[in-house]
């Protein structure tokens, strides 16, 4: 799993557009209609002794039949993954839809909602665990998903640590581990569709400081992790969580395991609570029967140890930690606008920097945003007397930021000219703009004039220090500390956990013309083999006159491949010789190993399939070897255990079979087509001598070689769309002479590309 993520903010990125920012304040939907969770059977446990064997055997057992049960699960899954990808989207455009879809995402992921009628929202069974998130948690929830942004994995754990009893925690690889890591399904998959592209999706894990989240990702993260805490006495079964009188945080809510009485009051306005206090209503435990496991373990199992059967405790930091994740919602109201001047940038084709171009960061704040975030925020804090003061406006003055490229191998940050100033530094002038110098990057090695356009649009990541400068003091300044006194102790903790925030992330893209050196094809290989052996012998002169013995043997064969995907690669030159430059092909979706097997260097493998005629003659059809005089041994008359000597019946005739082809470089620009490894010559037992069937090695021939043709395409070929078949062909022929003994063989072969184009073969 890929740990990466989008950043926080609205920037002007592709497909935005249309993206609803604004908190939907309208009637409150019906949930997103989902199919079932895939009821994935319980895993096996291994057994405490693994010195048990009759427990271990039974172990692998039920190992066994757990991996077959999912694998035959499949389909469930595909289709399960395919409709949480389009709620995603749905969800990541705003507005009313987002709302529908994002009641069935959180329950999908392990989080309770309720609905317009204050009922629990149900998919597929599950209605999820802990407090049921109200109307204005999941619009405010819904406008933060709509974001374009999100936060460091480094920076969210850097906040968590204002709660006390997690201030030691390394809370920055537990939460690593557990999202590279996680075991629960649902959450699993929703976690991954809210920035698909990005996050767990590739072969590159990057290290826990890379790691940025995205803005949706962040508040699932934060009530999935409240759920856990505030039922975490009761996921071993328990039906109640106890509360510890005197506690710090006191006031543990009552818990329901199978039903929730909501407020139906709570839908006639949007964001009204309609309870007196949320976080002191039900909690659902309904963990074991929809989940599998913990997510955050580590997180839970940490804060366990340090609170003990403190039940309101555990409670108090759950609470903590869902208004956290309620509060950020005002970043929905943040505006970061990236524009470039004169785009697209365009990249050269050689190692030498492209065309460069202005950039300006505008930070702002949407004040008719906030006014209705504000709004909301403050029905739902209305039952602690609560309010946010008047909305904020204007530009961002006087913020640092340091500017970066996501694709730094194609747009850099600087004119590329050098110097001794920092060029991915800037600060904000008093209309809340700051400049940057764009260049595109020099290639790695020169470029094929062939090469076509690609446009493209790289995400610039600006790192500003707005939470240092106080972006959240209006909900910080607060008196939270009166929550306490309201039975909803640790509330007050609050502004402490929103004052760590200090950077904060926003992106935007850069029109960038680069140059496409993609090129993919169909591959097949046809062929044919004619091959012939032939023996000329004369018996010894101490057995008397004796005729001639001579014999040959024959083989006709056909050859046509399965298809194969491919790619064609050029290989970096930093030299910049474009006389030196290669291509090699390799199986699509793979990289270049550079591995020599066989005749050279592998390219790829595929199927052949051959079709063979074998005769054999006594005597000899067709050109003869030397004859080769028997060495007088005494023994004249081949003699059979019981009589003479009987020969076997012959097995000659046509023949089908399939063998493993490689496609290989024996050297400088050619290519050859020969076989891995064969056992074709043993379907035919008794045809005369062994004679070539399959498509031969270079080295499988003692005598005359000759090979020709084989060379490899030219790079402006292969990048040429317009040539959509290039075929390849080479002859390899081998004549073995020698007294008695013939061997020989002709073997044509062509390798037909076929290029695809927009994912279909353009042949």
């Amino acid at each position: 799993m890929l740990l990466t993520g989008c950043v926080f903010g609205l920037g002007t990125q592709p497909g935005t557009d249309s993206v609803d920012h604004r908190i939907y304040l309208g009637d409150f939907p019906a949930p997103l209609s989902l199919p079932a969770l895939p009821a994935i059977p319980p895993q096996p446990v291994q057994p405490a002794d693994t010195t048990d064997s009759a427990a271990m055997d039974a172990y692998y057992l039920a190992q066994a039949d757990y991996n077959n049960a999912v694998m035959e699960m499949q389909d469930e899954f595909a289709i399960h993954g395919a409709a949480i990808a389009e709620a995603a989207v749905t969800a990541a455009q705003g507005g009313r839809d987002a709302v529908a879809a994002w009641q069935s995402l959180m329950v999908t992921a392990g989080v309770s909602v309720t609905d317009a009628s204050g009922s629990l929202v149900e998919v597929g069974g599950s209605s999820g665990f802990g407090w049921p998130m109200s109307d204005a948690q999941l619009r405010l929830h819904a406008v933060l998903g709509a974001s374009s942004g999100g936060l460091g994995l480094a920076d969210l754990a850097e906040a968590l640590q204002g709660i006390p009893e997690l201030a030691d925690a390394d809370l920055v690889t537990m939460l690593y581990d557990e999202l590279l890591n996680y075991q629960d399904y649902g959450f699993g998959a929703v976690f991954a569709q809210l920035a698909p592209g990005t996050f767990m999706t590739g072969p590159i894990v990057k290290a826990p400081e890379e790691v940025v989240l995205s803005w949706a990702q962040v508040s699932l993260v934060l009530h999935r992790l409240a759920a856990e805490l505030a039922i975490m006495d009761s996921v071993d079964g328990q039906d109640t969580v106890s509360s510890q009188s005197g506690s710090a945080y006191d006031a543990a809510p009552s818990v329901v395991t199978a039903s929730f009485t909501g407020d139906a009051a709570s839908s006639k306005r949007a964001c009204d609570v309609g309870i007196e206090n949320p976080w002191a209503a039900e909690l659902l435990n309904q963990f074991n029967k929809a989940h599998a496991t913990v997510v955050f373990d580590k997180v839970v199992a940490y804060v366990d140890e340090g609170l003990g059967t403190n039940a309101g405790g555990k409670i108090g930091i759950a609470r903590v930690i869902s208004a956290f994740a309620t509060m950020l919602a005002k970043a929905a109201a943040l505006r970061a606008d990236f524009s470039v001047s004169d785009t697209p940038l365009v990249r050269t084709k050689n190692t030498q920097p492209g065309e460069v171009r202005d950039l300006a960061v505008k930070l702002r704040f949407d004040a008719d945003s906030w006014e209705e975030i504000r709004g909301c925020m403050n029905l739902f804090m209305s039952p602690f007397g609560l309010e946010l003061p008047g909305a904020q406006s204007g530009f961002a003055q006087n913020i640092d930021i340091d500017l970066s490229s996501e694709e730094p191998w194609r747009l850099r940050i600087g004119d590329g000219a050098g110097g001794d100033k920092p060029v991915t530094r800037g600060k904000t002038d008093g209309n809340g703009e700051a400049r940057f110098k764009l260049s595109g990057a020099p290639q790695a090695d020169l470029i094929p004039e062939v090469a076509e356009p690609e446009e493209v649009d790289v995400t610039v990541r600006a790192v500003t220090n707005l939470g240092g400068n106080d972006f959240y003091k209006d909900v910080a300044a607060l008196p939270w500390d009166a929550l306490d006194a309201a039975g909803t102790a640790g509330i007050s903790l609050v502004p402490q956990v929103l004052s760590r925030m200090k950077l904060i992330m926003l992106t935007g893209a850069v029109p960038v013309r680069d140059w496409n050196l993609e090129a993919d094809f169909e591959a097949t290989v046809v062929a044919s083999i004619s091959s012939r052996s032939a023996t000329h012998y004369l018996p010894a002169a101490d057995c008397g006159q004796r005729p001639v013995s001579t014999s040959s043997t024959e083989a006709a064969v056909s050859l046509a491949s399965d298809t194969v995907e491919i790619s064609a690669v050029l290989l970096s030159n930093p030299d910049g010789n474009l006389g030196d430059q290669a291509v090699v092909f390799v199986p699509r979706g793979e990289e270049f190993q550079g591995y020599g097997y066989g005749d050279g260097v592998l390219q790829f493998e595929t199927t052949g399939n051959y079709t063979a005629t074998k005769s054999h003659f006594k005597p000899a059809v067709g050109e003869l070897p030397p004859v080769r005089v028997g060495q007088g041994n005494g023994v004249c008359d081949a003699q059979g255990v019981g009589g003479p000597y009987i020969p076997p019946t012959p097995d000659c005739g046509e023949r089908t079979y399939s063998e493993a082809l490689q496609v290989t470089i024996p050297s400088a620009r050619t290519l050859h087509v020969s076989h891995l490894s064969s056992t074709a010559s043993e379907l035919w037992r008794h045809c005369g001598d062994a004679v070539v069937v399959v498509a031969p090695r270079l080295i499988e021939c003692l005598g005359d070689v000759q090979r020709h043709g084989g060379k490899f395409p030219s790079i402006a070929d292969i990048y040429d769309s317009s040539k959509t078949v290039i075929e390849v062909t080479g002859t390899l022929s081998c004549t073995d002479m020698r007294e008695g003994y013939l061997e020989e063989f002709q073997y044509e072969w062509t390798l037909v590309l076929c290029r695809i184009v927009d994912g279909e073969s353009a042949c």
